[in-house]
């Protein structure tokens, strides 16, 4: 994970992954009061007196926020889902410890989705002290995998000098870009956002027009370049390639960014090996599709901003049926303008819903078999024992929810004889992960190595 770079007053290389989750340098005096430092004790010493696995899961990734109109406050946030369970079993511990280190203000815990990310906040502060107005609109809400990295970009504070952004379309990119592209405005930082074939044009053109050296010294007066589409670079377009990678070059020196969005991998990209070589040093972000949660978020939005009215049932069907595309997520609005009923929904939408991830179920069996450290055949053999019969169970249950497949066809896919086994599977599975959260988080890890295994 590639951390923000921020201030040692604030917090250390051993916190350094707190800093990805929270824009410290939007607080003034944050370190002055004690309350960072507090929750910084308060997060090593459990570290040290709860087990590993508990820690790394409920702890690790709480999110601090200090608010200045709120000096004996501390708010912590977390993932919605595990509210309840680290309430229940951690919550007093955490108060007891903070309070053992200083702290005497008051303790919130609250969902994650209350925070920066679903845009909020409407001011800021940025690096330069003055407030500015927050983007609200079109909030991004990343994949809860991308989170932190996310978080770390947002700080521009970071020492590599490019970033490459890729996804497949419809995951984003090009809203994150822009984003990032507003706080380089905001914090007054020059800065440009250009298509690939916008930047080759402006190359030829300066070559025509003999002001070439001109052009070139505008770009390298920016702090920040962002280069979209760069997916459509050619081999052939030698002089494209070589003035990129000066620019590169350039930027690196002088400590400023240089930003590649692309749908397709760095590697399968056609690029000469010095270029390659370069980009590969910088910071490499997979973009993930937003999950079921973030994707009802955005669809929420969307109907507010059009007043399409739908029920939390209609917002949770359309978001879980719609996964591939954002797109075709924000579409929807725009397709119900003119329904004839506020039950006239499904003909009007059926045909932007995802009819399965680009993925063969063999694909799937292996990936579970390969986290789990078995063979394909276990998961297909006839053995009851847990070890055996857990990821068969996850398989059965990726198949159906990932690719909507028939049960009589998983039920061929495992090696049973009928589709009363994965109707079991299936109902087991759901009633376990209920009461066990890192089941869970291990499935989401799965269907993470799933999705980034499709290109």
């Amino acid at each position: 994970m590639n951390s923000a770079q921020i201030s040692q007053k604030t917090v250390t290389d051993e916190d350094s992954h707190i800093s990805c989750e929270v824009s410290f340098d939007k607080y003034s005096s944050v370190s002055a009061d004690g309350r960072l430092d507090a929750w910084k004790n308060c997060r090593n010493e459990l570290k040290s007196t709860i087990p590993a696995p508990f820690f790394e899961t409920f702890i690790r990734d709480l999110t601090p926020e200090l608010s200045n109109c709120a000096k004996k406050n501390l708010t912590l946030y977390a993932e919605e889902s595990m509210l309840p369970h680290l309430k229940d079993k951690y919550g007093d511990l955490i108060k007891n410890s903070l309070e053992n280190f200083g702290f005497k203000g008051q303790l919130s815990i609250l969902s994650r989705r209350l925070h920066a990310p679903n845009g909020n906040e409407s001011t800021a502060t940025n690096h330069t002290g003055s407030t500015t107005s927050k983007l609200n609109t079109e909030s991004f809400i990343p994949n809860p995998e991308n989170y932190r990295n996310i978080e770390s970009l947002k700080q521009l504070d970071f020492h590599a000098a490019s970033v490459f952004i890729h996804g497949r379309p419809g995951t984003g990119k090009t809203h994150l870009a822009e984003l990032l592209h507003s706080l380089y405005t905001e914090k007054n930082d020059s800065s440009k956002y250009m298509s690939l074939e916008s930047f080759i044009l402006e190359l030829g053109s300066s070559i025509k027009n003999k002001n070439t050296d001109q052009w070139k010294t505008d770009l390298r007066n920016l702090d920040a370049l962002f280069i979209d589409d760069f997916q459509f670079i050619k081999k052939t377009a030698v002089h494209s390639q070589e003035e990129l990678r000066k620019i590169f070059d350039f930027f690196s020196a002088q400590n400023k960014k240089i930003f590649f969005i692309s749908d397709v991998p760095l590697a399968n990209l056609p690029l000469r090996e010095d270029f390659l070589s370069r980009l590969q040093t910088g910071l490499n972000l997979t973009l993930l599709p937003p999950d079921q949660k973030g994707r009802s978020e955005i669809l929420k939005q969307e109907c507010m901003k059009f007043s399409v009215s739908l029920s939390e049932n209609e917002i949770n069907l359309i978001s879980a049926r719609i996964r591939d595309d954002i797109r075709k997520l924000k579409s929807v609005p725009h397709r119900l303008l003119h329904r004839k009923s506020t039950s006239d929904i499904l003909p009007h939408i059926e045909e932007l819903f995802t009819p399965g991830l680009p993925v063969l179920p063999e694909q799937i069996l292996k990936t579970v078999a390969e986290h789990f450290k078995i063979l394909p055949e276990a998961i297909t053999g006839p053995s009851r024992d847990r070890i055996f019969s857990l990821p068969r169970q996850i398989t059965a249950y990726l198949c159906t929810e990932l690719l909507q497949m028939k049960l009589t066809d998983i039920a061929a896919l495992i090696n049973r004889k009928d589709h009363s086994s994965v109707v079991h599977f299936r109902k087991s599975l759901e009633k376990t992960m209920e009461n066990d959260l890192f089941l869970s988080q291990e499935i989401r890890q799965i269907r993470v190595k799933i999705e980034r295994n499709i290109y």
